[in-house]
């Protein structure tokens, strides 16, 4: 294997190393030479979901030079995976400080039935009438958008596509709270090399990249129920013809002119961007501007049937925001970094996705 170039190995690894994360790691145990070889590709496309991993691929990246920082391609979900939970004994937990214990519950993995283990923890701590679950709650809300701007202040030089699910964050028995990115859009850099932007569910966080995004081409909301006022007016200029302003686009508030927005709304029978005057809006501009989509909604009514929205090519009938899920969402993510259309695809413009392609060449044979 020494016997290769290195500079082969490299281009090998940046076409294998296109799965979230996984072959990289993997390469890095091969060997020494390979862990050496693959470390600046290792990262290029990674997959994070909850508090928890995304604070330990800071971490991760914290202890690396600046070059080998280097992430292409980047998927985020607020919301936790299910995972064994770390046990620490009575006796460390009876030595941590307080602080150390909130930061204990926040940053650790752990599902929304799990309220006798926090009230376990917090027992054999001693500190079981100290917390407050408001506290924790708030805590962990603020930690997701913290640990979001750090991360994306070391990845922004080079990010090339990023898809952020903001699924409302679960804690103590099903209590939902929405993150909070109040008051930190200003600290957060530009993002140069950004041409993908993804945003699944809450659209809080859509201001965070106004005016920071100067190379971004497509654009696209799925699951959505609102959007912030600064965000869908930067929406509609950056998709206005040019024949309408003589003036050069500005982009320093808002997004540079746009190849391609997609809008997939949610739940329109039971309120939110129904009751405004945005949907129709959306209508107007997505029957005008061909570089505007408005994809059928989820939670179909019967109000929907009737507007005429183009359907998504892998939509089902009754498919719902819960039954799309973080799995599909994180799947059309890793098609597109993989060479497909991904979640990029809309109406009937043919089988893209890495599946697909599998199943219409099998049919070819």
């Amino acid at each position: 294997m020494e016997d290769c170039p290195a500079e082969i190995w490299a281009r090998i690894f940046s076409l294998a190393c296109t799965d979230g994360g996984y072959t990289g790691q993997s390469l890095s145990q091969v060997s020494r030479y390979f862990h050496q070889t693959s470390r600046p590709i290792q990262l290029q496309s990674i997959s994070l979901s909850g508090v928890g991993q995304m604070y330990e691929f800071l971490n991760v990246l914290q202890s690396r030079p600046r070059e080998l920082q280097i992430v292409l391609h980047l998927f985020i979900s607020s919301q936790d995976l299910p995972r064994k939970r770390p046990y620490v004994d009575t006796e460390s937990l009876k030595s941590f400080s307080l602080w150390e214990l909130v930061d204990h519950l926040v940053h650790d993995l752990h599902d929304s039935d799990n309220e006798h283990y926090i009230k376990d923890v917090l027992e054999r701590a001693g500190y079981l009438q100290t917390i407050e679950k408001s506290r924790l709650i708030g805590e962990r809300r603020s930690a997701f958008s913290r640990v979001l701007l750090h991360l994306l202040k070391i990845v922004a030089p080079h990010l090339k596509s990023f898809t952020l699910y903001c699924a409302e964050l679960t804690l103590h028995s099903g209590l939902s709270v929405r993150t909070n990115f109040n008051g930190i859009s200003s600290q957060v850099r530009t993002l140069p090399s950004l041409t993908h932007l993804r945003i699944l569910g809450d659209t809080d966080c859509s201001d965070l990249f106004l005016g920071r995004v100067p190379s971004l081409t497509h654009l696209q909301f799925t699951g959505i129920t609102h959007l912030p006022f600064r965000t869908r007016d930067a929406i509609f200029a950056s998709i206005k013809p040019s024949s309408i302003s003589t003036e050069p686009q500005e982009t320093t508030a808002g997004f540079p002119p746009l190849d391609r927005v997609i809008m997939r709304l949610n739940n329109l029978s039971r309120g939110g961007l129904a009751c405004s005057s945005t949907v129709s809006s959306f209508e107007k501009i997505a029957r005008t501007n061909e570089k505007f989509v408005l994809l059928k909604p989820f939670h179909e009514s019967k109000w929907v049937q009737a507007v005429g929205f183009i359907r998504p090519s892998r939509g089902t009938e009754d498919e719902t925001w819960f039954s799309y899920g973080i799995q599909k969402a994180k799947e059309e993510w890793l098609d597109r970094i993989a060479g497909y259309d991904g979640c990029w695809e809309v109406g009937s413009m043919g089988a893209k996705t890495r599946k697909e392609m599998v199943s219409r060449r099998l049919h070819m044979v």
